[in-house]
């Protein structure tokens, strides 16, 4: 095999390559015998007809089977032997494929950028102390006592603030009724912000059998045009009002909580609660900081097809969620200028962790991706299992991985700087849990860094799971549900 390189500029380079014509000749001997096991050709027993007529017949095919033979295959040993990496998807061009010919063909693509890790030395973080004090024990020790609270029947007490109240509401406008403005049999807490707050407002001070009549003028944005900036007439009448009565400190409150009996191992699991709240709140922060020096850090070239492909799909967005902007050519300038740093900065990002995870060995968890991946399908009223059959489901796993990367990465880098032990959870080398997976199952660990089985690669990525998955990721919008919504906020 021969092999030429040329440079054609900061990270782009194209591939010349040449298979020597025995192993093209050995290729198609295999792809004819392939192809004679499994076609029946009229007059011939079945494997017996000739070469000759395969080669007149069938030509097209064994060129095109040849082909997809030799080219993964030489392509592959190229970038081992040339010592590249492709951080974007190759495009193939010039392809000649002849059995009495040595097979030539040229590849285009960005390479991974060039740079060196900075040393830990180079972040700044703070670690505040953690400390969980009574006040805050009680606090949350009320707000669950309130979470399970049972309603009790005020009778004729007036409503006060935090009491429900079960209403009917009539509007008009011009004494007819409009969609929309009545309902029966509402429910209501006071001062929740649970309804619209122009009616909310007037149930303090009301009992059970009151009815109010007022007049509501709504905003002149209102959604609905037809009331917008008009005023109706409203009147809502309270049938009942219930008082919130906190649940009791009892073995039967306890026990929704796990394996307590007494108030005193209630409080301690509650503080155990609020520290583990506080220590990922904490890391959380650690991760945002590192991203925000990151970006002021790092600069290096990213791949140029990645970063026209990402703003190629931003014009696309915009067509959707503001096509004034595309009518705008100064805004739409701006816009793009602002798009193309937050690229740039996601994609070294990217790069950064990428190289960071295969220096230190950091893999995601199988079985921590498969949990998330399948919380998400659930949220999305999805099956997990089917979903993973779409492609929507491969690039939602295939980002979910990119996002517990991430985490992880950062995760390990913040107790670094920090001179802190690392927990095992953020630990180098296989996680513990897909180790035990893999004994029990007589298999191999995950590469560092690298996507799961059943996750496709994406054509910025090259094969691998994070760099330039920016281009996709970049600009995609996601308190802390879990925690791989970070990020998306960090960015």
């Amino acid at each position: 095999m021969l092999v030429t390189v040329e440079d054609q500029g900061k990270l782009k380079r194209k591939l010349s390559v040449l298979v020597p014509l025995a192993d093209v000749q050995d290729t198609y001997s295999r792809v004819f015998a392939e192809l004679r096991s499994h076609v029946r050709v009229p007059g011939f027993r079945p494997g017996k007809f000739p070469r000759a007529l395969a080669e007149k017949r069938f030509q097209a095919l064994l060129d095109r089977e040849a082909a997809e033979n030799l080219v993964p295959k030489y392509f592959d040993q190229a970038l081992k032997e040339k010592e590249l990496r492709p951080a974007t998807e190759p495009r193939f061009q010039n392809l000649k494929i002849d059995k009495k010919q040595p097979l030539t063909f040229d590849v285009e693509f960005e390479v991974f950028p060039a740079f060196e890790l900075l040393p830990a030395g180079a972040f700044k973080l703070e670690d505040p102390p953690i400390e969980v004090t009574e006040a805050q024990i009680g606090e949350r020790i009320a707000q669950l006592r309130k979470e399970s609270a049972t309603l009790e029947d005020k009778g004729a007490a007036p409503a006060e603030t935090g009491d429900t109240v079960t209403f009917d509401f009539e509007g008009t406008l011009d004494g007819n009724p409009f969609p929309g403005g009545s309902g029966k049999g509402q429910r209501c807490e006071v001062g929740a912000g649970q309804f619209l707050k122009d009616i909310e407002a007037q149930f303090p001070g009301m009992t059970a059998g009151q009815g109010k009549a007022f007049d509501l003028t709504f905003a002149p944005d209102f959604p609905q045009p037809s009331l917008a900036g008009k005023t109706v007439q409203f009147q809502v009448t309270v049938h009942k009002v219930e008082k919130a009565v906190p649940a009791a400190l009892n073995g039967e409150f306890f026990a929704r909580f796990g394996k307590i009996e007494t108030e005193a191992q209630f409080r301690d699991s509650v503080k155990e609660r609020l520290r583990a709240e506080a220590e990922r709140a904490r890391l959380s922060a650690w991760r945002h900081a590192l991203v925000d020096q990151m970006r002021a850090q790092y600069d290096f070239d990213v791949p140029e097809s990645a970063m026209a492909d990402s703003l190629h799909r931003y014009e696309h967005e915009l067509a959707e969620t503001d096509p004034a902007a595309l009518q705008d050519a100064q805004k739409l300038e701006q816009l793009k200028a602002e798009r193309t740093q937050a690229i740039r900065g996601d994609m070294r990002l990217d790069f950064v962790v990428d190289t960071y995870a295969r220096q230190h060995d950091i893999q995601v968890a199988r079985s921590r991706l498969h949990d998330r991946f399948t919380l998400q399908a659930l949220m999305m009223r999805r099956n997990p299992g089917e979903l993973l059959k779409t492609s929507d489901g491969e690039r939602m796993l295939k980002l979910l991985h990119h996002e517990m990367l991430i985490e992880k990465v950062l995760g390990h880098l913040a107790h670094v700087v920090l001179g802190k032990q690392i927990p095992p959870e953020l630990a180098a080398g296989p996680p513990p849990e897909d180790s035990a997976l893999e004994a029990a199952q007589g298999g191999e660990g995950q590469p560092a860094g690298e996507a799961p089985a059943g996750m496709a690669s994406g054509p910025e990525t090259g094969g691998q799971a994070g760099p330039a998955a920016a281009g996709q990721a970049a600009g995609q919008q996601g308190a802390e549900p879990h925690e791989g919504e970070e990020h998306r906020h960090a960015r």
